[in-house]
């Protein structure tokens, strides 16, 4: 799968990073162009209960069978289940890297159970740099927020020293995204916990999955008009 630099000329430069403050000069982007659809970001920790994980995959197929492109960080958990329901519905994954490439081989075998012609993989870098890992982390999660018109949480787990979750939630705050947040489906402290503290910084509670694609795709689909008619 070989990289290609798109910038915010391209047509196929994802149009609401293109609006985004601080939108990158270029981004990598191996497999399929970025698709000319909204995209709805799926996100949520990489160590979910079962029911947590299901409903992830269920919440990914949904989107995708209503014109929705599913945008994640491919991590394994929700990322990866969200992928691999959408991918399972005939959708495009838009997956969002801290760098593509790891000895010369993809980053994520999870890609590996993705068609190519509906896989996206967008990246500010294209090779492993240990010291900056972490930091690019961030610009990934940025990113996720960047490209998508709404932000669906579909569990998420409470860290006291810092979680991606939280991370993406603020950052599609400041971009006037529409964060989501399904439900606890478990009966789990630190699913409660995350729960709460997502909804303290913004994020609206829905209580079921359907419910969370219906408003999600709504929202998506006008601000990703609103975007492609500027």
């Amino acid at each position: 799968m070989r990289a290609v630099k798109i910038t915010p000329e391209d047509a196929e430069y994802p149009a609401l990073l293109r609006e985004a403050p601080r939108r990158p000069l270029f981004l990598f982007r191996a497999g399929a162009p970025v698709p000319n659809k909204p995209a709805v970001a799926v996100v949520g920790t990489r160590d979910p209960t079962e029911k947590g994980r299901e409903l992830a995959r269920k919440i990914g197929a949904e989107l995708a069978r209503r014109g929705c492109a599913v945008a994640t960080g491919l991590a394994r958990g929700i990322d990866e289940a969200a992928a691999l329901g959408a991918k399972e519905a005939g959708g495009h994954v838009i997956a969002v890297l801290p760098y593509i490439y790891e000895n010369g081989a993809l980053l994520n075998k999870a890609l590996w159970r993705l068609s190519y012609n509906s896989l996206t993989v967008l990246s500010l870098h294209l090779a492993k740099e240990d010291k900056r890992v972490k930091t690019w982390l961030m610009e990934r999660n940025w990113i996720i927020s960047g490209i998508s018109a709404a932000v669906v949480v579909a569990e998420a787990k409470f860290r006291s020293a810092g979680w991606g979750t939280a991370h993406t939630v603020r950052f599609a705050a400041e971009m006037g995204r529409r964060v989501l947040i399904a439900e606890p489906q478990a009966n789990d402290g630190d699913v409660i916990k995350g729960f709460k503290e997502l909804v303290k910084m913004g994020a609206v509670p829905v209580p079921d999955a359907d419910k969370v694609v219906e408003e999600a795709c709504r929202e998506a689909v006008q601000r990703w008009r609103g975007g492609n008619s500027a």
